[in-house]
């Protein structure tokens, strides 16, 4: 009998604190982001947004093909950060992807 609740405890546990990112899709694009995508469907374009992006781990080859082949254009890499630039379409499927943790807008800033 204990042998069964410790067996049943140990399986919710490794379910419940597994690695996978179990954060929905939207939730990792940030307010900056969510606002420029408002922005381009109601122009009704097809406009290429300027993203920044942090993954689970480094970035290697199988995580850059499976970003690609979201639409992602892929700038630069460096650790698990990358730059890049896509569609609306191609943002909403790259936030689909479990590696993929956070997603924001690319700003530019200026020097004094």
């Amino acid at each position: 009998m204990h042998y069964q609740f410790l067996i049943i405890f140990l399986a919710v546990c490794l379910v419940s604190c597994s690695s996978t990112n179990n954060k929905p899709a939207k939730e990792k694009f940030d307010v900056p982001l969510l606002q420029k995508m408002e922005e381009v469907k109601k122009k009704g374009t097809d406009e290429t947004i300027q993203i920044f992006g942090k993954c689970q781990g480094e970035i290697d080859d199988r995580k850059r093909i499976d970003l690609e082949k979201t639409g992602i254009k892929i700038e630069s890499v460096v650790g698990n950060i990358l730059t890049g630039s896509g569609t609306i379409k191609s943002l909403q499927e790259m936030a689909k992807l479990d590696f993929v943790d956070q997603i924001h807008l690319a700003t530019r800033n200026e020097p004094y």
